[in-house]
């Protein structure tokens, strides 16, 4: 007889534990970093509740440390809001905004380089003209002078939306690659990703003498 017929069991073993091992992997992935995807889709929903509808300023939507996590302009509800990059450590080179001209995609801007180095005019300087602002809270204990925790900041911030992301220097590199139910919780700690809301002074009533 021919050898495959007594070692068929052997390849369909291998299939599903390949599979398993896959799976574990997408629901560990999905479960330790799908924060940030949902943020910012969290200005869209709750856009009606966010967005005076008789007003047509700007909206800024600022991020810092984590700018390599925002996924696309496409994930900003309307034209209205435009992504701005805070000051982080990082200094490299950020990305851009397209132009308003013909071709905008084709341009090739005075302010890039090849060597990756930094260019002020992609950088937010005001803080203060940011309208949300998306962070990551690790609850460090020590954090760059760039890189504060917005998070905490109760006196200009309040938190919309928390999710819970990945703090991998806490977590167990095997769990926090691969999913298993009811034993991963043990072994990897989150920290949360926040989208937080600049909080507007009210206006003081003063009594005229």
């Amino acid at each position: 007889t021919h050898y495959l017929n007594h070692t068929t069991f052997i390849v369909v073993i291998v299939v599903i534990i390949s599979a398993l091992f896959n799976v574990s992997r997408i629901v560990a992935l999905y479960k330790n970093y799908h924060a940030p995807m949902d943020t910012f889709m969290e200005l869209t929903t709750s856009r009606d509740i966010l967005e005076d509808p008789n007003s047509k300023e700007p909206i800024n939507v600022c991020i810092g440390k984590d700018w390599y996590r925002y996924p696309s302009s496409f994930f900003l509800p309307s034209t209205r809001y435009s992504i701005r990059f805070l000051r982080s450590e990082f200094r490299g080179m950020l990305p851009a905004y397209y132009s308003d001209e013909e071709n905008a995609t084709q341009i090739i801007h005075n302010y890039f380089n090849d060597r990756n180095k930094e260019n002020p005019f992609m950088i937010f300087k005001n803080i203060e003209n940011c309208d949300y602002l998306v962070d990551l809270n690790l609850n460090s204990k020590r954090n760059p002078p760039n890189e504060p925790n917005y998070s905490a900041d109760t006196d200009h911030w309040t938190v919309l939306k928390e999710l819970p992301f990945l703090n991998a220097l806490q977590s167990h590199p095997i769990y926090r690659a691969f999913y298993i139910p009811f034993v991963s919780f043990k072994y990897v700690k989150h920290g949360s990703f926040n989208l937080l809301q600049k909080i507007v002074p009210e206006a003081s009533d003063e009594s005229v003498n």
